[in-house]
């Protein structure tokens, strides 16, 4: 997941060979998802987030870190997903 300083965030949901990317709002300490999803979340300290799923128990502390390889692997899956359902629907 990355927010940019605008509030604005991009995510990349994995489990190979699935990939989901999606982007989103952050505000009122909660990730708003572009297919609906909202996400509450507290901070964890200046560098950390943890989320919670309803009925508000903890799910687990993101904490902030440089963008790896894996978040460069979902990311490219995602793409190459899309291009191939595009490619599908065109036909």
């Amino acid at each position: 997941m990355e927010i940019f300083e605008d509030g604005d965030l991009r995510t990349c949901l994995s489990a190979p060979p699935y990939y989901r990317a999606m982007d989103g709002k952050y505000a009122d300490e909660a990730l708003y998802l572009e297919d609906g999803t909202r996400i509450e979340f507290q901070p964890a300290g200046a560098q950390r987030i943890t989320i919670y799923s309803p009925p508000g128990r903890p799910v687990t502390t993101l904490e902030r870190g440089a963008p790896s390889l894996s978040a460069s692997e979902c990311q490219g899956g995602a793409d190459d997903v899309q291009r191939k359902l595009s490619h599908w629907a065109a036909q």
